[in-house]
């Protein structure tokens, strides 16, 4: 009867029929839709208001959880819902001063480790830029510097990852300050040897340079004043025999 009842009702809403019913048909109320003026006053009466007492402290179980977690894992394209720009703006609001306790975060991590999500598009790319324009940041923490740190250790990028950051970086000149900024950090750093690859790819990128007049003389007073080490002088020794194959 039910699906009767919402047939008919359907019918005769597409013939043009003027119906007095306020839902699509059947038990309950689905289709229902509360009016602007509906919506304000459940909303003044909430405001000040505690919980309701029954569901205070009240913890879903596991299959609860789960039932609405595969709700909320539809997108709202799948769900054919659009969110307007008032609603966006309202969510965002609403999250503003909100901190995630460490539990939360650490399930959210879990969730998205191993997922990969497909690059935005060219309009939400649009409108993160806009929405950075003029937004100064400062100086990241010692802190969290030290978790970007950890979060990529043992990432490897590919190759296509790798040849878009070269060729972003192509034409760039890092400014005095940067480059002292740079120097300071890398200042009493300790690294392990260099692996042959690195070794290979370093020389490669060097082949045909020639350093300007500039750039021999900052070398040059750097390294005033340094002893070689008997060990470095036989591989200077061996690697210059080996080009001019002496």
């Amino acid at each position: 009867m039910d699906l009767l009842e919402q047939f008919w009702i359907c019918l005769a809403r597409a013939l043009g029929c003027r119906l007095t019913n306020l839902t699509v048909g059947g038990d309950g109320t689905p289709g229902y839709r509360h009016t602007e003026a509906a919506k304000a006053r459940m909303s003044a009466s909430s405001l000040g208001h505690a919980p309701t007492p029954g569901f205070t402290g009240h913890k879903h179980d596991g299959v609860t959880r789960e039932r609405i977690a595969s709700s909320c894992r539809q997108s709202a394209s799948s769900r054919d819902i659009i969110i307007s720009d008032e609603t966006r703006e309202k969510l965002r609001l609403a999250k503003i001063g909100t901190k995630a306790s460490d539990e939360t975060k650490a399930k959210m991590s879990a969730s998205r480790c191993g997922k990969k999500r497909s690059p935005p598009s060219a309009e939400t790319r649009v409108k993160i830029s806009a929405a950075k324009k003029g937004r100064k940041n400062g100086p990241p923490t010692l802190e969290h510097r030290k978790k970007i740190s950890d979060a990529l250790i043992g990432r490897k990028m590919s190759d296509e990852t790798k040849a878009k950051l070269s060729a972003a970086h192509i034409g760039t000149t890092l400014s005095l300050e940067t480059r002292k900024k740079i120097s300071e950090i890398q200042r009493g750093s300790i690294r392990g040897p260099l692996s042959e690859e690195t070794r290979q790819k370093i020389s490669k990128s060097l082949i045909g340079r020639t350093p300007s007049d500039e750039t021999r003389m900052k070398l040059s007073a750097a390294h005033k004043g340094k002893k070689v080490s008997l060990e470095t002088r036989k591989k200077i020794s061996k690697t210059r025999r080996l080009k001019f194959n002496l």
